[in-house]
């Protein structure tokens, strides 16, 4: 053998090929199990509880008019003042009747 020669060992692993949809399914695994991801769902879970407690929620007879049901979300942000029009915007006042929350 000269001096100016690489020798690579030949490759006798056991191991399987790893390709490209298994790396991927295992990171998909990885942070669908990480606490991180828990934590965040467990967060937002509770914001919305909160939410829902603490904001007056659309009574159920307005869900079938639409007219009433416009009235009492304006008169809502209208008695929360500034923030009334966000919180009207990001459905916050009919949170019970959201697929979200169901």
């Amino acid at each position: 053998m000269h001096a100016d020669t690489v020798s690579v060992p030949p490759t006798t692993s056991t191991e399987p090929h790893v390709g490209l949809p298994a790396r991927l399914a295992a990171a998909a695994w990885r942070v669908a199990t990480s606490s991180v991801l828990l934590l965040t769902v467990a967060a937002a879970t509770l914001a919305m509880v909160l939410s829902a407690l603490w904001l007056p929620q659309m009574p159920n007879n307005l869900q079938s008019n639409p007219a009433a049901a416009t009235r009492w979300l304006m008169g809502m942000a209208a008695n929360f003042g500034s923030p009334g029009a966000p919180l009207r915007t990001l459905g916050l006042f009919n949170l019970l009747h959201s697929p979200t929350f169901v």
